[in-house]
């Protein structure tokens, strides 16, 4: 009963952060796995793992920071290749960081609707969401926690600003972005800044 009733309030809050994203379209949620965190999927549909699920009633900012983070996945309709999942040393360097682009973004809005709070960032990213630097993580646009969280404090407001200095630290501290031409760069910097 107790599980039913956690459920319910978190499928309360993944509604109200779907209107506070301004999602008109119709996102369902549902809750499976045994992992510890969410995910978008080809069904316009949002899961909630178990241990997220599980966090709720002692850490409720990590369960809000996953919905909020798949929700914006759900609104930009950003799924991964499944292909790239599969073999990820494939994944060509621009649609790594398109990638790292999209994961900075959810998490940076995650952030501002939990109204910028940098001890949500740094419990969720040290405590709960701890990711290491591999190559693996990088080509699926995964970064280290304690990048998010410096990237996130300087700009804690996903707009222009944020999207240009994203850019310069991931093609300056990452040497395979270092190869991407100046016009796919810009086509990606203009593709985010027209989603803005």
């Amino acid at each position: 009963m107790e599980n039913k009733l956690i459920k319910e309030e978190i499928s309360e809050q993944f509604y109200l952060y779907k209107n506070k994203l301004g999602i008109p379209k119709e996102i369902t949620l549902s809750f499976k796995g045994i992992g510890d965190s969410g995910m978008y999927t080809m069904f316009n549909s949002i899961i909630i793992e178990n241990k997220t699920v599980k966090q709720w009633t002692t850490n409720p900012h990590r369960t809000k920071f996953v919905i909020i983070h798949e929700l914006v996945h759900g609104k930009f309709k950003e799924l991964k290749n499944p292909f790239y999942i599969a073999f990820p040393f494939l994944i060509p360097p621009a649609v790594s960081l398109k990638y790292a682009m999209r994961e900075l973004r959810a998490n940076t809005i995650a952030h501002e609707k939990l109204d910028c709070s940098h001890e949500v960032l740094e419990d969720y990213f040290t405590n709960y969401c701890n990711i290491k630097d591999t190559s693996t993580n990088l080509a699926l646009g995964y970064v280290s926690g304690i990048t998010y969280i410096n990237l996130i404090k300087s700009n804690p407001i996903w707009n222009k600003q944020a999207i240009e200095d994203a850019l310069e630290h991931f093609t300056s501290e990452y040497p395979g972005f270092r190869k991407i031409s100046l016009r796919k760069l810009e086509k990606i910097k203009s593709a985010f800044i027209q989603q803005l």
